[in-house]
């Protein structure tokens, strides 16, 4: 009878994440009344999605926070200029078909395809990685291509998600009540899969091979050895805070080696991250121990 209340049953299981969905949902809704800060709540919201399915711990109040705040002023600039080439893309695409010019129309349609590609991928990839505003609007649209697949079954998700709340009150219900957290943990898994091969020292990473040496700790932590919320703060760190161009890594040439860092650098780097401090790109490649790159993985 005790077997039936126990976190590992699968009933339990799925109650708990079906409330760690509303309450997701019920967050970025919160966040989101004043309406400049939808850029901040969505960031936040992709952060904690793509975070609880790979961990399925909960944590997701805390962890929309941590991102929400970190991630306030950049992902606040963002959403400003999404919002205004949204209302530019708009303007234009219906101007173009009032005009009946069939150049102007194709332009336009162009121009608005390229500007959802981008709204995709750019709070996700800015919960995720430490760039530039332009480098992470860059880095979106060359993800986008990229996983054009993804990016499409995306897209024609949240056509669906509109199109059936237009025509069916049930749907509309569903997606006012908890729309935004559904969609945010269903997209977390393709999310997941597209960062991988940018992050190095996640777990399930199969395009780099590593030869552990010190570094041995924050892989024991990121197997799931997670006891107290400041081991798993500190890990969470390591992972997202890093500024990693997506069109500089493609690059990456197969067999390539990084130095190990030396013991004291070793010390400054983890003392930064328990101090919550943001880690650079130099300092996030050189807390990886050595690693080559498979020739043979080198496609997803």
């Amino acid at each position: 009878m005790s077997e039936i209340f126990t976190t590992d049953n699968m009933v339990i299981r799925i109650l708990n994440r079906i409330g760690d969905i509303l309450i997701l949902h019920f967050l970025w809704l919160l966040c989101s009344l004043p309406i400049v800060t939808i850029g901040a709540s969505t960031t936040a919201l992709y952060y904690t999605a793509m975070k609880a399915v790979k961990y399925e711990d909960g944590y997701v109040a805390r962890r929309f926070f941590k991102s929400f705040k970190e991630n306030f002023r950049q992902s606040t600039i963002i959403w400003l200029i999404m919002l205004f080439a949204g209302f530019l893309c708009g303007w234009y695409l219906s101007y173009s078909i009032e005009t009946h010019n069939s150049v102007l129309t194709m332009f336009s349609t162009i121009l608005t395809c390229v500007y959802s590609f981008i709204l995709i991928y750019v709070f996700p990839l800015q919960s995720k990685f430490d760039n530039k505003i332009t480098v992470t609007i860059r880095n979106a649209f060359l993800l986008s291509v990229k996983n054009f697949p993804w990016t499409l079954l995306m897209i024609v998700a949240l056509g669906l998600i509109g199109l059936f709340s237009y025509f069916y009150t049930i749907v509309l219900f569903i997606v006012v009540i908890c729309g935004a957290g559904v969609y945010g943990y269903l997209t977390a898994f393709i999310f997941n899969r597209v960062f991988l091969p940018y992050l190095p020292d996640e777990p399930g990473f199969e395009k780099l091979k590593f030869n552990t040496t010190a570094s041995d700790a924050g892989e024991e932590a990121e197997d799931g050895n997670i006891d107290e919320d400041t081991d798993e703060a500190a890990n969470e760190d390591v992972q997202d805070n890093a500024a990693v161009d997506t069109s500089d890594q493609e690059t990456v040439k197969t067999n390539t080696t990084a130095k190990p860092k030396d013991t004291s650098e070793k010390n400054k780097t983890a003392a930064k991250v328990a101090s919550g401090r943001k880690l650079s790109l130099s300092e996030r490649a050189n807390s990886v121990a050595s690693y080559t790159k498979q020739e043979d993985n080198t496609e997803d």
